[in-house]
């Protein structure tokens, strides 16, 4: 290793860095293996007091028989190059041990060499806690197919993927699930692992750790089928069902993660040049903002440009709040005094999701992550800001996807039942009748069976739009499924019969309008006549249960289909409220 590749740093600097560090950090003499100083958070991760711990040396804090690998590790890692990211095993002092994230770089302090140790405790990945209900629990499935992480189950003998959800896919770029079980852990892992060992002999050793363990989580390098590396954070739950035993496994993509802590320890050790600091971000992606003690801009990257619209002249030296967040400037002034005075505030060093405004004066969602820098003397707060509006959008479609019916686009079942219970809710408050419709189509099943389902699918479409122009804009109608649809009404009457009366005229216009001639077009125009079976029934407050009040609509619906179809029928429930 050159000297010109050895950062160098005072030892005052440096012990000041360390106090206001949440990670653990110890620079250790390279040459003794020595603790020569530490943050708080380092002698406290370990059992020790300050005392104690700079009594010790580097191979104390290990466990005696994972020294030998983890030392030829360290020497090979750091006669190559002067920074490594690893995940390692260490002991505390009454002997437990757990895993730690460690990040080393070498320093020249005082002519001297050191290891900067920062140490992350990882075993909390490890504490997860064990699935407590199976695929058949829905409460289960909804968290598993809408988890932004990866994944995946696979059991015994082949240990081959038999579930996955959708982010698993997106991850590592399969388009089907059905493509999906046909892999297992090494067809999207690269050959090797970083430490050169073949990535399928090191799968067995981590699924055989986590069956006997119970869990086991680990950093693992992966491949996606577009051949594109990351780094992730991988926890296995070994899940047991009766005789049967599998696993689940939990991946998250890190790579941002390790590239966002290289570039944070990178400020925190070099000098204030802001030369070296402008090299670091002007290649950055997200936009990095600083913000100086005046509460003005005192740094703007090219990415904060390409985001925001303005020009680095024209954002430095303008109060950032006001320029990019107004709508938060209020609440920003409580909390900088505190900032001045401490570093500390109830954003830092948390990440934050907020509307940002661009040069335009459009609004943009972001992400924002906040750092507080110490800068001769006084405090200074770095934001860096990444554009999440793609990841917005995904959310919608997910959302969109989760509470309606794709194909007509009105609500399915699930918000159907918020909408009922809503109405429901309303009618008990205003003293008003509210009433349930099921609606039916009587001659459906021929238009698919001759003329094929996408013209089944025109006429379901035209249906919701018939049925929707028959309703007023608080009134709901949602699929039920197939081609049943159901029409949940509030606001009617407070009397009584006088509700009926309005649900009469409704539900006739609604036959009526139904029955008359559709015109499709698919590849050919055609005439069709389908007409509807309608059932109803009327509720004013919370005496009956939702469920009820769709079974007496659905029976009332049969009811209209044994009279011939194209009917209306009412069921009054049985006790008058």
């Amino acid at each position: 290793m050159t000297t010109k590749e050895i950062k160098y740093i005072s030892r005052a600097k440096l012990q000041g860095i360390f106090e206001q560090l949440l990670d653990g950090i110890a620079l250790i003499d390279a040459e003794t293996l020595k603790i020569t100083c530490c943050n708080p958070a380092f002698y406290k991760m370990f059992d020790y007091s300050l005392a104690d711990v700079l009594q010790l040396n580097l191979p104390e804090l290990h466990l005696d028989d994972d020294w030998m690998r983890v030392s030829t590790e360290y020497k090979q890692f750091l006669h190559e190059i002067n920074y490594v990211a690893i995940n390692t095993r260490f002991k505390r002092r009454d002997d437990t041990a757990f895993y730690a994230d460690v990040t080393i770089t070498t320093l020249m302090v005082e002519e001297r060499l050191y290891w900067l140790f920062v140490v992350r405790d990882s075993n909390q990945r490890n504490q997860e806690q064990k699935i407590s209900c199976l695929l058949s629990d829905l409460k289960y499935r909804v968290l598993f197919e809408n988890s932004s992480d990866a994944l995946m189950l696979f059991k015994p003998p082949s240990w081959r993927f038999f579930e996955a959800n959708q982010s698993a896919l997106d991850l590592f770029g399969v388009p089907t699930l059905d493509a999906f079980i046909k892999l297992g852990p090494w067809d999207i892992s690269p050959l090797h692992q970083p430490d050169g060992e073949l990535s399928a002999d090191k799968a067995q050793k981590m699924i055989k750790t986590a069956m006997q363990k119970g869990t086991h989580s680990f950093t693992w390098h992966h491949i996606t089928t577009q051949n594109h590396t990351f780094y992730a954070d991988v926890l296995l739950t070994k899940i047991e069902l009766g005789d049967e035993a599998f696993l689940q496994a939990s991946v998250r993509n890190i790579t941002e993660r390790y590239q966002l802590a290289r570039l944070e320890a990178e400020m925190r050790v070099m000098s204030e040049s802001e030369e070296k600091f402008r090299r670091i971000s002007e290649n950055a992606h997200d936009a990095i903002v600083m913000m100086g003690s005046d509460k003005c801009i005192s740094f703007w990257n090219n990415a904060a440009e390409r985001m925001f619209g303005y020009t680095q002249a024209e954002a430095i030296g303008q109060e950032m709040h006001p320029l990019l967040a107004p709508e938060a400037n209020e609440s920003f002034k409580l909390g900088f005094e505190r900032f001045q005075q401490t570093g500390t505030g109830a954003v830092i060093n948390k990440v934050l999701e907020l509307k940002a405004l661009c040069k335009n004066g459009t609004l943009l969602d972001v992400e924002i992550t906040v750092s507080p820098l110490r800068i001769n003397g006084t405090w200074s707060a770095l934001g860096i800001f990444r554009d999440i509006t793609e990841h917005k959008i995904v959310e919608e479609k997910i959302r969109q996807m989760a509470l309606y019916d794709q194909l007509t686009e009105l609500p399915n079942r699930r918000l159907l039942n918020d909408r009922l219970e809503q109405a429901m809710e309303t009618c008990d408050r205003s003293h008003r009748y509210g009433a349930v419709m099921f609606v039916d189509l009587d001659n459906f099943k021929a238009i698919n069976d001759v003329h094929g389902h996408d013209m089944g699918d025109l006429l379901l479409k035209e249906v919701s739009a018939r049925i929707m122009d028959c309703l007023r804009k608080t009134d709901t109608v949602a699929r039920f499924g197939g081609d049943e649809f159901v029409v949940v009404l509030c606001d009617l009457a407070e009397d009584k019969q006088e509700s009926l009366a309005q649900l009469n005229v409704i539900t006739e216009k609604m036959r009526a309008v139904l029955a008359h001639q559709y015109q499709l077009y698919q590849q050919y125009q055609l005439d069709y006549v389908c007409t509807a079976s309608i059932g109803a029934t009327v509720f004013s407050n919370h005496d009956y249960s939702a469920e009820n009040l769709l079974k007496w609509a659905d029976r009332a619906m049969y009811q209209a289909k044994k009279q011939g179809g194209n009917q209306v029928s009412l069921i009054i429930p049985p006790v008058d409220v």
